[in-house]
């Protein structure tokens, strides 16, 4: 085992060893998962029992996001094992792709390649710490797409660089597809693409027709345009309605939220402070960009996590899963920095050099046997350590109709509410201005949500009547009067929500003001309200990050 073989050995073994790890937690806390994950997997739930997004449900995600949820819900359905465990373990088996593709590019006996051999460890080991930092927002949209579009940079590189080792072209071809599919994955993350072309042009240097042939227009950038043509060409003739649907009123809702967030500093003191993020970012960058003058692969990761500082910025909350991507790309490129430094300086040389000789002479004719060996103690240590970490009694998941077990810890505010007055795939509202709390709880104990999944446009449809041209009110004045019928057609079905938990304030008010509020005071009884800050809930849950949302909650029960 030469240098360069263990430097590939290296990165693909921290790979699979991280994603045991992450198998393993997940393996026990099967109930665990982020907010806004929590809601499209809900979504997706209802897609594969049929439904269409924005039309039986409403929601503000991207149509590809939604239906790339549905896919654990289907799974579920066949194995009854819950949606939330098999999701966990799908986002894991993407983290362990993903890395070993980045493990697989440095593949090649070339002396150019060795830079990139060299820091192939640092690579792996900057995703995996930061997914560890992240770990309580395994899943989230913009760790997806972490996850799927960091192979893609690695594989520009190559192709700019005249890497490329042979031509074999189908493993460039899948990392065009994933990355096409994290682009998708919303419309903000389509900007990402040309930032990180032009980066490519640029870097060419003197542009000339062979070599945009043979370097710029490679395998992997052709693959990802025609996968993005053919996705959105197969959505069109699949749903036309839906598109129609979210391309109409749901993108401007969008936009109009982005406008009145853009010119209204009212999410200050809403939102936590995560200053901490942005000083980590600049002191990540700063440090990188030097060396990423010099490197073409530490300037992409430059130029991603300055992309990840604007979607921060203009995120509108500044919730801590907005940073992973400004972080993640940041902690890279400062690792790539160093990489490039040790081996520029070459105290490594003595260290590659002895402990590959050393692995040669022990490991090579051991290695299929030491890594599987290795990667179950991996499974079984992470396995042991989440039982022994978790906290609150455990329960069996028969009732929802799923086989494994859950925490009592690991269920969301108002778990106990919700239980006392619903059981399993019964209708539950939970409505407040943010996706918490009704996700990830709905989604852990299968309750079904309403039409309107959360309350997102309620606060934008308020504010459009406060600003808006007459021209712009009656745009939507449509969407919003069958949005609000459509809710007081569910509440009076004849199998209406279990349960109505309603957001005290401006929530309340809207839906007073729409009649919805006089249908529950006819058919529901009043319990006990419900906040976020009682001491029972604080006890029995961490705090969440909506802090200018902790409000009480009347909660209703339906009337036997």
């Amino acid at each position: 085992m030469n240098k360069l073989s263990f430097n590939l050995f290296l990165a693909a073994l921290l790979a699979l060893c991280f994603s045991a790890l992450l198998a393993g937690w997940f393996s026990i806390h099967q109930l665990l998962i982020p907010a806004e994950a929590a809601m499209r997997l809900s979504c997706g739930i209802q897609i594969a029992d049929g439904a269409r997004p924005y039309l039986d449900f409403l929601d503000n995600s991207s149509p590809f996001a939604l239906y790339l949820a549905s896919l654990p819900a289907l799974v579920s359905k066949l194995i009854f094992v819950h949606p939330i465990t098999i999701f966990n373990l799908m986002v894991v088996l993407l983290t362990l792709l993903s890395l070993l593709l980045i493990a697989r590019c440095g593949r090649g006996f070339s002396p150019r390649l060795r830079m990139l051999q060299f820091s192939l460890p640092a690579l792996v080991l900057g995703v995996a710490l930061s997914l560890i930092y992240f770990l309580n927002y395994f899943g989230q949209e913009s760790l997806l797409f972490l996850l799927l579009f960091l192979p893609y940079l690695i594989q520009r590189y190559l192709s700019i660089s005249a890497l490329n080792p042979g031509k074999k072209r189908f493993w460039p071809a899948l990392i065009g597809f994933l990355a096409a599919l994290g682009l998708l994955l919303n419309p903000a993350y389509l900007l990402a693409l040309p930032a990180v072309e032009f980066t490519c042009l640029f870097s060419l240097g003197d542009i000339s027709l062979t070599k945009l042939k043979r370097r710029y227009l490679a395998s992997e950038l052709m693959s990802c345009l025609l996968s993005l043509l053919l996705l959105c060409l197969a959505l069109i003739s699949l749903a036309p309605s839906v598109v129609c649907e979210y391309l109409g009123p749901i993108s401007r809702i969008n936009q109009l939220t982005f406008e009145y967030f853009n010119n209204d500093l009212s999410y200050v003191g809403k939102s936590p402070d995560r200053r901490d993020l942005v000083y980590a970012f600049v002191v990540f960058f700063v440090l990188s960009l030097p060396v990423a003058g010099r490197c073409l692969l530490t300037r992409l990761m430059c130029v991603m996590a300055a992309f990840g500082f604007g979607c921060f910025v203009f995120s509108g909350t500044l919730f801590s899963h907005q940073g992973i991507l400004m972080i993640a790309y940041g902690f890279t490129a400062l690792l790539l920095a160093i990489s490039r430094y040790i081996r520029a300086y070459r105290p490594a040389k003595v260290f590659s050099g002895t402990f590959a000789a050393w692995c040669s002479a022990r490991l090579s004719k051991k290695v299929l046997v030491l890594l599987p060996i290795l990667v179950v103690v991996c499974f079984l240590s992470s396995s042991v350590a989440a039982l022994k970490l978790a906290k609150g009694s455990a329960f069996s998941l028969r009732e929802l109709g799923y086989y494994g077990f859950g925490f009592e810890r690991d269920l969301s505010f108002f778990s106990k509410t919700v239980k006392a007055a619903s059981v399993a795939r019964d209708r539950v509202w939970i409505y407040s201005e943010q996706i918490s709390p009704a996700f990830p709880l709905l989604t852990q104990l299968r309750r079904t949500p309403g039409y309107l999944v959360w309350g997102f446009p309620l606060h934008t449809l308020k504010l459009l009547h406060e600003r808006g041209t007459p021209e712009e009110i009656a745009s939507l004045a449509q969407f919003e009067a069958t949005m609000y019928d459509r809710l007081r057609v569910e509440a009076l079905s004849p199998h209406p929500p279990s349960l109505v938990i309603v957001e005290d304030g401006e929530v309340h008010d809207l839906f007073k003001a729409n009649g919805i509020i006089a249908i529950v005071e006819k058919f529901y009884s009043p319990m006990d309200s419900c906040s976020p800050l009682n001491g029972d809930e604080i006890a029995n849950h961490d705090p969440y990050e909506y802090l200018g949302f902790r409000v009480s909650f009347s909660a209703d029960r339906l009337r036997k």
